[in-house]
C-alpha cells in the first residue's frame, strides 16, 4: 500500500503499489461482485492480521479479521445468489474517524460488491489502521 497525500488538503488515500497508477482508475472496468479474487485477497488479509501478533491488542481489528475469512464471505455471497450485478466503478470511501477500522470494512464491502475503490483514511493517527495497512501491503 502507499499512502498519498493530496494536495494541501491532507487527505490519505490508500493505493496498492505498483500498477495500477492512481492516475488510471478511471480508465478501469467494474468487476462482478464477489469474484473468486477478492474473496482470496480478503481470506489472505485476514490470515495476514490473525498472525500478527499485534491484533491481539485490537479486538476490532481482529473482528474484522474474523468477518473477512474466505467462509464467512462465502455465506455472504450465498445470500445474493441470483441477484449479482456489475460493480459501478471507481467508488470514493470517506470513512469516519471516530472508529478505526471502518475504512476496512467499507474498502470490503466496495470490492465485493466489484468496485475500484479510493479510500480516505481519518487523519487522526490510529495503530489499527497502520495495522490492517501494513497487512494491506503484503
Amino acid at each position: 500500500m502507499i499512502r498519498m497525500q493530496a494536495n494541501s488538503n491532507q487527505i490519505d488515500y490508500l493505493f496498492p503499489a505498483g500498477e495500477p497508477a492512481p492516475e488510471t482508475l478511471g480508465q478501469l472496468s467494474a468487476l462482478t461482485p464477489f469474484t473468486d479474487d477478492a474473496i482470496g485477497f480478503f481470506d489472505a488479509l485476514s490470515r495476514s492480521l490473525n498472525k500478527d501478533p499485534r491484533t491481539r491488542a485490537y479486538p476490532d481489528v481482529a473482528t474484522f479479521a474474523f468477518f473477512c475469512r474466505k467462509a464467512h464471505l462465502l455465506k455472504i455471497k450465498e445470500r445474493y445468489d441470483g441477484v449479482l450485478r456489475m460493480g459501478r466503478g471507481v467508488v470514493f470511501h470517506v470513512a469516519p474517524s471516530n472508529v478505526p477500522v471502518n475504512f476496512a470494512y467499507s474498502l470490503l464491502c466496495g470490492v465485493l460488491a466489484g468496485n475500484i475503490n479510493i479510500v480516505r483514511v481519518s487523519s487522526k493517527p490510529f495503530e489499527q489502521v497502520d495495522l490492517i495497512c501494513d497487512a494491506l501491503a503484503t
